[in-house]
């Protein structure tokens, strides 16, 4: 009995610890950035359909696909925490942001 004890407990710690692994993300420095950021703001009109259909779903989707047309992937060490989260991304250089591959 005290061995499946020690078992969950000891399951429940490591489940909560964070995880490193390498994963693909996308990487933009300033100029992608501004360059995505420019996507969304040129298209934001054309992709409103004037329905009642909320916007923030229209620009959520025009801002992945401005990532993925101007900033490319890299495989970088992830630090996620136990929830699945991104915690850090490893291995930015300074001015560099990371987005997680859509």
């Amino acid at each position: 009995m005290k061995v499946l004890l020690l078992i969950l407990v000891l399951g429940g710690l490591v489940s909560c610890m964070d995880q490193t692994r390498k994963e693909n993300v996308y990487v933009c420095n300033c100029e992608q950035q501004k360059a995505a950021s420019k996507f969304v703001s040129d298209n934001m009109k054309a992709a409103n359909n004037m329905s009642d259909e909320e916007m923030e779903d229209v620009i959520s989707q025009l801002e992945r696909t401005g990532v993925k047309l101007n900033c490319p992937k890299k495989r970088l060490k992830v630090v996620r925490n136990g929830e699945g989260y991104i915690k850090d991304v490893l291995g930015l250089k300074p001015g560099e942001t990371s987005y997680e591959e859509y």
